[in-house]
């Protein structure tokens, strides 16, 4: 595999990740600061390191580390891996496609799990074959979704909880840990319908 590494400044950085004839890997330690982080469509590994940053994979297998402080945390299209670090931290694994399973851990603070906006729902387009994962789900996160809660139902998926849209036929998210099937989606406030 070949690789490329960019590394940016301590400071507050606008990093647009270009694509290179021959690498299939970029590897983007963004360091301190308030990063801005821009993938391309090949396979990333970003670290934003220290600051709030904002972390978009585009396209590929993405790793996306937003480490120390309030990040915001975009997979884009493929199979990404997110991950929030310490601080409130906003995950969005979806970038459109099918057949996408994201890996989404907010870890330490209060995250926000993208599973939809105004405009849709996330994860609608294949059935059981793209869903987010969201792994250490704790009590002061929160699980963003299209709609009304009437939209959504809860079911055991392995050992964990599903997210459930049209009927229940729609996996859209498993949460590990933290929540339990019959959690009542209309009155628990870990719930935001937009």
């Amino acid at each position: 595999m070949t690789v490329a590494n960019n590394k940016a400044t301590s400071g507050n950085d606008i990093i647009f990740v270009s694509e290179l004839t021959g690498l299939n890997k970029y590897i983007v330690n963004a360091l301190a600061g308030s990063d801005r982080v821009i993938g391309t469509n090949t396979s990333e590994l970003i670290d934003g390191g220290a600051g709030n940053d904002y972390l978009d994979g585009k396209g590929g297998i993405d790793v996306l580390l937003g480490s120390d402080g309030n990040d915001t945390i975009l997979g884009g299209l493929g199979s990404d891996a997110l991950s929030g670090g310490n601080g409130n931290d906003r995950l969005i694994g979806w970038g459109g496609g099918t057949n996408e399973i994201d890996l989404l851990n907010g870890e330490q603070g209060a995250d926000t799990y993208v599973l939809g906006d105004a405009t849709s729902a996330f994860y609608t387009s294949s059935r059981n074959n793209d869903y987010a994962e969201i792994l250490n789900f704790q009590a002061s996160d929160r699980i963003q979704l299209k709609g009304v809660a009437n939209n959504y139902s809860l079911a055991s998926v392995r050992s964990d909880v599903g997210i459930f849209t049209n009927n229940g036929t729609e996996l859209i998210a498993v949460v590990e840990n933290g929540l339990n099937r019959n959690t009542n989606l209309a009155t628990d406030t870990r719930f935001v319908f937009v």
